[in-house]
């Protein structure tokens, strides 16, 4: 039989009451799944984010604008206006939080939900509830003859287990695959 899984991206709405108006602000969301140096596309769906850039002047965070993680525990973050900034620790002071529709888009998978692991699944020696390693299913676009897997790896201390992907290979792109 085939696999089936389900991957939710990291994408996460956070409200005005999980920020913190600070230098640098802070950001709540329990398990954000994020790193420091992951970048974050930013859309406010409403009146935006304010960020200080000198001793006397804010201005909004526009939608689209890129911003980076400086992770502080894995439910709280900073954000930063480049990689490297985020890489140094130097964060974003947060004058207005936002609105509580406004969204920070990473498009990185947060978890992947197996379905159904197809024959002989749960008769894995190490995880009887779940391989290391998933075939992908290929609907609309992959072609006759295309095939991958995802390598997974179980996320420490997490329970019940929480797996993330760690790196996804297509060995064959099917018909029309350039």
């Amino acid at each position: 039989t085939n696999t089936s899984l389900t991957a939710v991206l990291g994408d996460v709405v956070i409200t005005q009451e999980n920020i913190t108006e600070a230098d640098p602000g802070v950001f709540t969301s329990n398990g954000h799944g994020f790193e420091t140096g992951d970048e974050l596309t930013y859309t406010s769906n409403g009146t935006n984010l304010k960020i200080k850039i000198s001793a006397t002047e804010s201005v909004d965070v526009e939608d689209g604008a890129k911003l980076f993680v400086i992770k502080i525990d894995n439910n709280t973050f900073n954000i930063a206006s480049s990689y490297n900034n985020a890489r140094n620790n130097v964060g974003l002071e947060v004058t207005n939080a936002g609105n509580n529709s406004q969204t920070f888009k990473t498009g990185k998978i947060k978890s992947v939900t197996v379905n159904d692991g197809g024959s002989g699944w749960k008769e894995h020696p190490t995880k009887p509830y779940l391989a290391n390693e998933v075939q992908l299913h290929f609907t609309g676009g992959g072609g006759f003859g295309a095939q991958g897997h995802a390598d997974l790896s179980e996320v420490a201390n997490s329970n019940p287990p929480e797996y993330i992907i760690t790196s996804v290979n297509i060995t064959n792109g099917g018909s029309g695959y350039t």
